[in-house]
């Protein structure tokens, strides 16, 4: 609260003592004053008064955020030309009871008969009201209008001064400028010019940092009041994006950064989010998304501003309110190179409308001007009527510079401007909104104009020639002018593109490539077109294997590694190196094409699915291969044949304890390597297996990790994890009829009803049974938004008959083994799509998993995913590259375990746990706005043969991590940092955005699968 301390006699003066008071021989007032709470103010003199009201005239007090006074007040709401109106005429306005103070409000008091009058609100708190107060003429006069002389003043900050502009009424009027500091440590006004003429003045010395008020009005006997103005020194314009990082301390009004004085610390600027600090009595309040354009921002008070961070999204507003008393719209963009961005939008006066973009229009071509046709408005009627467009024309193509072509009239809806001369083909416009006291809206996105018929073929034909000549112009502008054509023109160039792709002009052909895949409307098919003629350039016949020309380039990324875990004969091969070729060269997306050339150099060490079949967990307990129990310490002691002990160990596995077998494998892989030499020695791998036994008897994790310590070989790791995966999914039985599992058809298309009959499997101690579900959309009855499926059926298997089978809730697994998900859309609105708690274990394939914050929660469990997708909660027709989810796509507790292979991730980061183990093969993993995984402290991982990138950083927090046949394509930090152990194959390992913060140690000295 402010203080003051005010005599508690009659204060008659105070208004002068506070405020340039101006008073014309014709008997007219303007002034400045402020009104405390418990004074009054006498609105026919303009003096301010602590004396018990008792005046003859009118009377206007301020307190509880209210208005009151004798006679009543009548609210100015100008709209349509008014909005600029010079006059402001006696008798106009409503009548209010209770006018609200609010800044920005124009009231008209009349206590007659010859006193009258206009007030302005400038400034409101719970302690007192800022006024701007202008009487007509004394009695006598018979005035019926107060006009402004002069009615409006521009300032523009040019050459580093600020500088003034008006219009003249006429010749050789004199005027006199008072300038005002606002804000924090403002200033009185106070005179620094008289006897001005010719409608400008530049200010010599005027402050820099902070917003300055001129006023302007005639001295030489006019009977008007004058008009005021804001300015300050602009460092970057308002509309300009301005990057922002870490510790950047903003002036908004400015622009500047770091300077003297500043309205907001940015804490971080991590895309998407800007977390920013209010500073120095800034408020600041999130206005959102939707709000963002909206015309008026919020007042005030009311709770709606504080002062605490916030995080602004990229593609959301926030207001501001200034402790100058200025409104401001902050947007957070992020730019093509990942640096987020902001824009500011205010008036200096303090407004809080701010007019929103206008919506894009439609175009017609007169044949010399281009007509813009913009949709109505909505709004108030003043803001309709009282509203101008805004054209703005691009100083070249795609150049950045803009020139304002024309402003409409208040109102209008349609704008034509002139075309340049005969040459200018295409140009781009953009468009904003503008009040006529000066705010301007942010402007639209650019539009492409084409100038010329489109709707006649011969001028199409025409400008397609013309734009194919000036693709191979030595201009380079000029080459920009072209491709913009032909974008512009959109299918009606596809034909000729098409053509361009094989000619002899290597430059030719690369721009129509490039063209026809800028083009999101028929991406799909111009992927396809673009390397089938590669593909002809190249001789490569034959159609591409299935999923290479998806228009989403992850998509295409799992197609390719898909391909090459097939097992194949020589021509099958042949033909998929001859098609790899042609990703390398021609595919629209430098990753795919970076994973393509890493296929085609580690084709022989791939990993490839070495069966078919069902998975392991639909075998019934008494189909499962049983793991003979074998006395290493006889074995070894024979000295047998390493070859010989690898067999035993295969022999001996039990599939049904997956860290057991790993362990085993690796002994197997190992053994299988060793040299005449290594193998007179077999005393670590003895120990490996005894430890492995023990485990098994006691189920102690401290004898599996001791038996690791024995196996050093990431090449054997990598073996085993690839067999044993494949193991485990593909158990060589082709069909469950074969395995006598019972079979349930479910009816119905509720959840209720699917909830129960597994309660009722439950109860009734059914295992192995699989349950079909018809295609449908099976949802809670009575629409809940929150539904759960409670799985605790041993070795159900849970699978769709024909068709699209989606669950509109999660499944939840509770200290159950072997469930099989398979061929289901699973999509929870109201939280995660797969819960596992308790030592479950399950097999998903084939399935979308859909969930909001996290898509798979796995506490104590086992999760293996095969050809499965986990997607984020957004519109299937959104691109996933485009996603920049923050939600988890697996959260692991506990000693879990997940393998993925041939698997699409891309609903958020990984996160393991202290003992989680997580294996990934031939899988592409998109993080979004998170890091791709991010471990705690321990953890192991393994990644093989897959692609994974992020708008973050890499592996974080795991205690081992080993790379093989990877791409990582991330921000920053590829392999992260905390993580103690990384092993990454220094041949099959690319890093394209690899910098100088990845020094740490971790490159193998060969590739792993060498050993």
């Amino acid at each position: 609260m402010r203080s003051r301390l005010l005599p508690i006699c009659a204060l008659a003066a105070l208004a002068g003592q506070s405020a340039a008071v101006q008073e014309s021989s014709g008997g007219d007032v303007w002034i400045d004053l402020e009104l405390p709470v418990g004074f009054h103010l006498d609105l026919a003199s303009g003096e301010v008064t602590s004396r018990s009201p008792s005046l003859p005239s009118g009377v206007l007090s301020y307190a509880n955020g209210r208005l009151e006074s004798t006679p009543r007040l009548a609210v100015w709401e100008r709209v349509g030309a008014e909005r600029t109106s010079t006059r402001v005429a006696r008798g106009g306005g409503t009548t209010a009871k209770e006018p609200a103070p609010v800044p920005g409000t124009e009231l008209l008091f009349d206590v007659g008969p010859d006193v009258w009058g206009y007030l302005r609100v400038l400034a409101a708190d719970e302690d007192a009201l800022t006024l701007e107060y202008a009487r007509a003429g004394r009695v006598g006069e018979g005035r019926a209008l107060l006009e402004r002389e002069p009615a409006q003043v521009l300032v523009e900050h040019v050459g580093g001064q600020l500088t003034l502009t008006w219009p003249a009424s006429e010749a050789g009027a004199e005027y006199e400028i008072r300038r005002a500091v606002i804000g924090p440590g403002g200033q009185a006004a106070e005179v620094v010019a008289r006897g001005v003429r010719g409608g400008e003045w530049t200010d010599p010395d005027s402050p820099s940092g902070v917003v300055v008020e001129y006023r302007v009005a005639r001295t030489d006997g006019g009977r008007a009041f004058g008009a005021r103005a804001r300015g300050a020194h602009v460092v970057q314009p308002g509309d300009w994006p301005m990057a922002l990082d870490s510790g950047m301390f903003l002036n908004v009004i400015t622009g500047e950064i770091g300077g003297e004085s500043s309205h907001l610390e940015v804490i971080y600027a991590k895309p998407p989010y800007l977390n920013v600090r209010p500073l120095g009595g800034t408020k600041i309040a999130a206005i959102g998304v939707r709000r963002g354009d909206a015309w008026l921002l919020p007042e005030a008070g009311g709770g709606r501003y504080d002062d605490r961070r916030h995080a602004i999204k990229a593609g959301a507003d926030v207001a501001l309110h200034l402790p100058e008393g200025i409104y401001v719209r902050l947007r957070a963009t992020v730019a093509e190179d990942g640096r987020v961005m902001v824009r500011r939008q205010f008036d200096l006066s303090g407004d809080r409308r701010l007019p929103a973009t206008p919506e894009l229009p439609e175009i017609r071509w007169t044949g010399s001007s281009v007509v813009f046709e913009f949709p109505g408005l909505g709004g108030s009627v003043a803001e309709r009527e009282a509203v101008s467009l805004v054209v703005e024309r691009e100083l070249g193509y795609q150049v950045g510079d803009w020139e304002e072509l024309t402003i409409g009239r208040p109102g209008t809806r349609t704008c034509e401007v002139e075309v340049p001369g005969v040459g200018h083909v295409i140009a781009r416009y953009r468009f904003r909104h503008r009040f006529p006291w000066g705010s301007l809206s942010f402007a639209t996105e650019p539009l492409r104009v084409l100038h010329g018929d489109v709707g006649d073929p011969a001028e199409v034909e025409r400008l397609l020639d013309r734009a194919f000549e000036g693709l191979l112009a030595p201009d380079f502008d000029e080459r920009l002018a072209a491709r913009g054509v032909l974008t512009a023109l959109g299918d009606a160039a596809w034909p000729r593109l098409r053509e361009a792709l094989t000619s002899e002009e290597a430059e030719l052909a690369a721009a129509a490539a490039d063209l026809l895949l800028s083009s999101s409307e028929g991406m799909a098919g111009n992927v396809e077109v673009v390397l089938r003629a590669r593909a002809e350039i190249e001789g490569v016949t034959g159609d591409p294997p299935a999923g290479w020309c998806d228009a989403e380039p992850d998509r295409r990324a799992l197609a390719l590694l898909g391909s090459w875990g097939q097992s194949r004969d020589a021509l099958e091969e042949e033909r998929l190196r001859a098609w790899t070729r042609v990703l390398v060269l021609a595919d629209p997306d430098p990753i795919v094409g970076s994973l393509a050339r890493l296929q085609l150099e580690q084709a022989s060490d791939g990993v490839q699915r070495r069966g078919v079949g069902v998975p392991y967990a639909l075998l019934p307990a008494d189909r499962r291969p049983v793991a003979p129990a074998v006395d290493w310490r006889a074995l070894f002691e024979r000295r047998p044949d390493p070859f010989e002990v690898a067999g035993v160990v295969r022999a001996s596995l039990d599939l049904g304890d997956p860290r057991a077998a790993l362990v085993q494998l690796e002994v197997a892989y190992a053994l299988e390597r060793l040299s005449p030499r290594e193998a007179a020695n077999l005393g670590e791998y003895e120990m490996a297996l005894r430890l492995v036994e023990q485990y098994r008897e006691r189920g102690a994790d401290v004898l599996l990790e001791a038996a690791e310590e024995y196996l050093p070989s990431p090449g054997a790791r990598l073996r085993a994890l690839a067999e044993l995966a494949d193991r485990r999914l593909s158990t060589g039985v082709l069909d469950t009829e074969d395995l006598g599992r019972r079979r349930i058809v479910f009816e119905g298309d509720s959840l209720d009803a699917l909830g129960i009959l597994l309660d009722d499997l439950f109860r009734s101690e059914v295992q192995d049974v699989d349950v079909v579900l018809p295609a449908g959309t099976y949802a809670v009855d009575g629409g809940a938004t929150q539904a759960w499926i409670d799985v605790r059926v041993p070795g159900l298997r849970l699978l769709a008959l024909t068709g699209e089978v989606e669950l509109l809730g999660g499944v939840r697994l509770t200290n159950v083994r072997d469930v099989v998900l398979e061929g289901l859309r699973i999509r929870n609105p109201a939280g995660t799509a797969l819960y596992m708690l308790s030592g479950s274990s399950a097999v998903v394939e084939d399935c979308v998993l859909v969930g909001r914050d996290t898509t798979v929660q796995l506490q104590e469990s086992r999760l293996e995913l095969d050809r499965a997708e986990l997607t984020p909660p957004m519109s299937p027709a959104a691109p996933l590259r485009s996603a920049r989810s923050n939600t988890w796509s697996v959260r692991m507790t506990g000693r879990s375990l997940l393998f993925a292979r041939d698997s699409l991730i891309t609903s958020g980061s990984i996160q393991p746990s202290d003992e989680s183990l997580v294996y990934i093969e031939r899988s592409v993993v998109r993080s979004g706005a998170r890091n791709v995984l991010q471990g705690q402290r321990r953890g192991a991982l393994v990644v093989r043969d897959s692609l994974l990138a992020s708008d973050a950083g890499g592996v974080y927090g795991m205690e081992t991590a080993l790379f093989e046949g990877v791409v990582i394509d991330v921000k920053t930090y590829p392999l992260g940092q905390g993580s103690a152990r990384i092993l990454v194959c220094p041949e099959h390992v690319i890093l394209p955005d690899a910098s100088a913060e990845f020094d740490r140690p971790g490159y193998l000295e060969a590739c792993p699968l060498d050993d």
